[in-house]
């Protein structure tokens, strides 16, 4: 979007639209980070180092807070690749058949304390939230049902990412997923962009 399409809409917004974004290593991703003279980022990420160069290198909010389903202790299992870290354990076992699971191997474990959306928003730390990015590598349903009343007060759309195979251990899946969203949030599924893994053995075929 040009700027002075940007510019003509902003006349007409009584404020910057907020977007959410959990799970936010790297920053905004499309379309967002194209529109920051239109929207206002709040970040979270579960890993303090993440939390920390978030807040190095973006202009938006950072909320250094891990997001669940409840307000608690949990454990961070933080991977070789970084972005699959997880509040869950990796199922290793059951990923056997697909390739490069190195980047799945858990380097170390950080005890953390949980919040939920909605305690955040009680406590006045979020006020807005009109669109919400959930990349939380399997605990997307679980923050989803911890933020039920911002949801419902204050948002217009979820971009979610869910998986139809266990990625990690105990995760809710797509169909899960789409039931909370569809019957007790009622929002509709609006678009898929699919991802896949091949099996080792048919990695080169196809």
């Amino acid at each position: 979007m040009d700027a002075e399409l940007q510019s003509a809409l902003k006349a007409h917004m009584p404020r910057k639209f907020v977007c959410v974004d959990i799970g936010a290593r790297g920053g905004l991703g499309h379309p967002w980070e194209h529109l920051h003279t239109l929207v206002d980022a709040v970040y979270f990420d579960a890993d303090p180092v993440e939390a920390v160069a978030l807040q190095q290198s973006t202009n938006g909010k950072v909320l250094p807070y891990a997001l669940a389903g409840s307000c608690g202790e949990a454990t961070l299992y933080l991977t070789a690749a970084r972005r699959c870290s997880s509040l869950l354990e990796p199922d290793m076992a059951g990923l056997a058949l697909y390739p490069e699971l190195e980047r799945l191997a858990i380097e170390d474990t950080i005890t953390l304390q949980t919040v939920t959306l909605d305690y955040l928003y009680e406590k006045k730390e979020i006020e807005h939230a009109d669109f919400m990015k959930l990349d939380v590598q399997g605990v997307e349903l679980d923050v989803m049902k911890g933020g039920r009343t911002v949801i419902d007060e204050r948002t217009l759309g979820i971009e979610l990412e869910v998986e139809f195979k266990r990625i990690y251990k105990g995760q809710a899946l797509f169909r899960d997923a789409d039931a909370y969203v569809c019957e007790e949030l009622g929002m509709e599924l609006f678009d898929l962009q699919k991802y896949y893994w091949k099996y080792k053995e048919g990695i080169h075929t196809g």
